[in-house]
């Protein structure tokens, strides 16, 4: 979608300006429209699109633009989304680049497209561990410290040792959350409870849970639900709905049904005191990835699901939604 949109606005630029004398490159026309996004604070559409096209490498222009907004602004998810992401693809052409030479040593094109690579990716991890000091977030330094200390040896390491064989399948993703919840008294003991499961497992089965968990985020992205989070928490943002969606998913397979299919007479048994924000949720799988492998996770690719439905405002809401609003006592 970010591509889509993206694209579109440059289409939209290309047949406004037909001369384009200033915008001799098509990195310059790319720029002009990331910096367009950057200024009306489009971060997460932006940073969509860095890293789906990010191999094209058309975006060193405004990167550093955007890296700098970021840190200024103290968007820690976003600055961690950006470069987690391009670090992901350095790492995983490091890792093939690797492989090929080891397969072919009297290859030198090989060995020195391996190096380069190498060097290519200590950049961006020196790069993100200087924001990250900027934005003190010590747990993430050491995670990435770690790494550097991997990609500097050119030695990918073994994976801890997994105790857990099951195969991660949609009933076993589901009752892990349920067995995790179960007896939590809050999100955050559900959270390290899930941790120390997942932890047990294969890297393998970890993406799986990851791609599970992805799947059912999308599927709650839908106008009606983004409207129900609304209203019970008198305000969401898009942020806060990611937020609200991993909520949701966190406290079962009968919440996340009762959600998704927009049961309206159940909703009064969903909620509690607990606030339905969860970010941290939305990390754990490629957290426990990472700290069992001292790795990153490579992109899981779903499909996606734009958002589905009638679209409201602010203005709307309880005209749209009377039950809604009733059950909760909201009056705009």
């Amino acid at each position: 979608m970010s591509r889509a949109k993206f694209l579109n606005e440059l289409d939209e630029f290309l047949g406004k300006d037909n001369s384009n004398t200033k915008y001799a490159t098509i990195e310059d026309m790319f720029a002009l429209i990331g910096n367009k996004w950057i200024h009306e604070k489009r971060y997460k559409e932006l940073i969509a699109f860095i890293l789906d096209e990010y191999d094209t490498g058309q975006f060193n222009s405004f990167i550093e633009k955007l890296e700098t907004v970021l840190l200024s602004e103290s968007k820690i998810q976003e600055f961690k989304s950006l470069w987690k992401g391009i670090i992901k693809m350095r790492l995983e052409r490091l890792w093939d680049y690797k492989k090929a030479y080891e397969n072919d040593n009297n290859n030198q094109a090989k060995r020195k497209r391996t190096f380069e690579q190498q060097n290519f990716t200590l950049d961006g991890i020196n790069r993100f561990l200087k924001g990250l000091t900027l934005l003190h977030d010590t747990e993430e330094i050491n995670k990435t410290e770690i790494l550097k200390s991997v990609v500097e040896k050119l030695d990918r390491p073994k994976p801890k040792p997994t105790s857990d064989k099951r195969k991660i399948d949609e009933a076993l993703f589901w009752d892990l959350i349920y067995t995790s919840r179960k007896g939590a008294e809050n999100k955050f003991d559900f959270f390290d409870s899930l941790r120390a499961k997942l932890e047990a497992f294969s890297p393998i089965e970890i993406r799986k849970f990851h791609k599970f968990f992805l799947t059912k985020f999308n599927e709650l992205n839908k106008w009606d639900i983004w409207a129900l989070a609304y209203i019970y928490r008198r305000g969401c943002g898009d942020d806060e709905f990611d937020y609200f969606k991993a909520w949701v998913i966190s406290k079962g397979q009968h919440t996340f049904d009762t959600i998704r299919d927009f049961e309206i007479h159940k909703f009064h048994f969903v909620f509690s005191s607990e606030d339905p924000q969860f970010e941290e949720f939305l990390s754990l799988a490629e957290n426990v990835y990472e700290s069992k492998t001292n790795d990153l996770m490579k992109p899981i690719k779903v499909k996606r699901q734009k958002l589905i439905g009638k679209e409201w405002n602010e203005t709307t809401l309880t005209s749209q939604y009377p039950e809604i609003s009733k059950i909760f006592e909201y009056k705009g």
